[in-house]
C-alpha cells in the first residue's frame, strides 16, 4: 500500500460513512469488504487509470475512442471497475461497472478530498 496513514484516516473519519452511507455497527460483511477493497484499489490506480475511471464516470459510457489512454482502461476492465458493451456506432463502449466500479470511484473521491485537505 503506498500509504497506510491515509487509508487508516480515511477509514477512521466520518467521511467515510457519508460516502459509503455506511454505519460498520449494522453493515453487512460483504458491503464492508467491497469498501475496503474498493479504498485499497482506488489508493493503487495509476494516473491514466484515474483518468480513465473519471472520465467514464462523467460521461455515463466513453466509446473507444474517446478514452483518455487504452492501458488504463484495459487494466480497469481486467480488475472489474469498467465494463465494455458493443455500440454500432463507436465499435465499443466502456462504462463503470456497479457495485465494484462505483465503489472505487467513490472511494477515489473520498481519498482524493482527504489528500485535499491534509495539505
Amino acid at each position: 500500500m503506498k500509504d497506510d496513514k491515509l487509508v487508516s484516516g480515511v477509514v477512521g473519519g466520518n467521511n467515510f460513512q457519508e460516502y459509503f452511507c455506511s454505519n460498520s455497527e449494522h453493515a453487512e460483511m460483504g458491503d464492508l469488504l467491497l469498501e475496503v477493497d474498493a479504498l485499497i484499489l482506488a489508493e493503487n490506480l495509476t494516473g491514466a487509470e484515474v483518468d480513465t475511471l473519471e472520465a467514464a464516470w462523467k460521461y455515463g459510457m466513453i466509446s473507444s475512442g474517446d478514452c483518455p489512454s487504452k492501458v488504463g482502461r484495459n487494466k480497469l476492465l481486467s480488475k472489474g471497475i469498467l465494463c465494455q458493451t458493443s455500440c454500432e456506432s463507436e465499435g465499443y463502449a466502456f462504462s463503470v461497472t456497479y457495485p465494484r466500479g462505483y465503489t472505487v470511484y467513490k472511494a477515489l473521491q473520498l481519498l482524493l478530498n482527504f489528500k485535499h485537505r491534509t495539505i
